[in-house]
């Protein structure tokens, strides 16, 4: 029978559509039950509603649907809750580490700034006693 619809109808999709829509005429179809009942692909079917539409055999209709996702759960042992508990831990220290550095930065910052002054403070020197010696000898 599929083979004298296909040479009514010029195309395989359109006859299987059509064979599906007239065993069940009341019946509400989703795109996706009539991939599976059709063995087509998804925009094949598109292409022939389409067709179907505009020659006024098939009617649409479109309805609203609310996408739920589920997460899976994962079951925690103690193992996980230790390794979790571990890992808050490393993070911790870690950050600890990081401010410990920071300040270590800011006390050599100070250090070197320290030094600095002391090396100027002392060519400061120098130089006022190297002025007073030669005036000395004047």
């Amino acid at each position: 029978m599929e083979a004298i619809l296909d040479k009514l109808f010029e195309s395989t999709p359109k006859a299987r559509l059509l064979k599906l829509f007239l065993m069940s005429p009341e019946r509400e179809f989703v795109v996706q039950e009539i991939v599976k009942q059709t063995q087509l692909k998804r925009r094949v079917i598109q292409k022939e509603l389409a067709k179907l539409m505009r020659l006024g055999l098939v009617k649409t209709k479109v309805v609203k649907v609310h996408i739920v996702k589920i997460k899976k759960v994962k079951k925690t042992t103690k193992a996980t809750k230790v390794a979790r508990a571990k890992k808050k831990a490393k993070k911790k220290v870690r950050k600890v580490a990081k401010v410990a550095k920071a300040k270590r930065k800011v006390k050599n910052a100070a250090k070197v700034k320290r030094k600095i002054k002391k090396a100027v403070r002392k060519t400061a020197r120098r130089a006022f006693k190297k002025k007073q010696k030669s005036k000395k000898r004047r």
